[in-house]
């Protein structure tokens, strides 16, 4: 039987797509991508190029925070002078204006906030709730993948899927409160819900405010995560590559 050269091309063609996506699903099991939802919740990064540039200085900030608060044994309800005007410092970093006593409110924005300012981020983190930056986060990323030319050169935060990257100290670990569907949140664009971000530290370890009254270490276990990153370059995708 003949085959004319448009069938051998699609034939060769198919070929190296499922070699491609057998060694693909090979190398991906260990990270149980689907069983957390990554795929159809969030946009494909595949062909942009780009680098890791945590600001690891905030992970050190926190952890002076961690020491004023004795490793979370100083409670806000102490009402001294020293510990409001510490809150209170927060709150302005947070630039917002607080009525009434400065643990009024949860403040564990006004913590990253404050932690951020000093590692100087305030740019980039100033608010008081966490879906401000969050939501910029996923924002840029999905900018990214609309034009990732655009942003050759550039330098900005971007939200990931826990599952993606490793966590580098410096990073910021961002969930949602209350049983909240990260995947839900994502696929709507982002929004304002409650939430919690943190300042990761190393060792699978995270720094946040606002916990049992205080600012405490705990464990890393949110399920998508801020990082800053430069885009250094945009490369052929894997379907282009296969087109023959």
């Amino acid at each position: 039987m003949k085959i004319s050269e448009k069938h051998l091309r699609s034939l060769i063609r198919n070929m190296y797509l499922n070699e491609s996506l057998a060694i693909k699903f090979a190398d991906s099991g260990p990270k149980k991508i689907t069983s957390t939802g990554v795929k159809g919740s969030i946009g494909s990064l595949e062909g942009v190029e780009f680098e890791s540039v945590p600001n690891s200085n905030s992970a050190k900030i926190a952890m002076g925070e961690l020491s004023f608060w004795k490793d979370g044994k100083r409670k806000e309800s102490q009402n001294d002078e020293e510990t409001n005007s510490k809150l209170k410092q927060y709150w302005e970093d947070a630039s917002y204006a607080l009525s009434g006593n400065p643990w009024s409110k949860p403040w564990s924005a006004a913590f990253i906030s404050h932690v951020m300012k000093k590692a100087g981020e305030a740019s980039s983190f100033s608010s008081a709730a966490h879906t401000t930056w969050a939501n910029k986060a996923l924002k840029n990323r999905n900018e990214i993948i609309e034009n990732p030319e655009k942003f050759v050169g550039k330098t900005l935060y971007v939200l990931f899927m826990r599952d993606e990257v490793k966590p580098e100290i410096g990073d910021i670990p961002f969930k949602l409160r209350g049983g909240g569907d990260i995947n839900s949140w994502i696929a709507k664009g982002g929004g304002s819900t409650k939430s919690h971000s943190d300042i990761y530290v190393g060792g699978d370890k995270v720094i946040g405010g606002n916990l049992s009254d205080s600012v405490k270490k705990s464990n890393y276990d949110h399920p998508t995560i801020i990082k800053k990153i430069k885009i250094t370059g945009v490369s052929e995708k894997e379907e282009d590559k296969l087109k023959v």
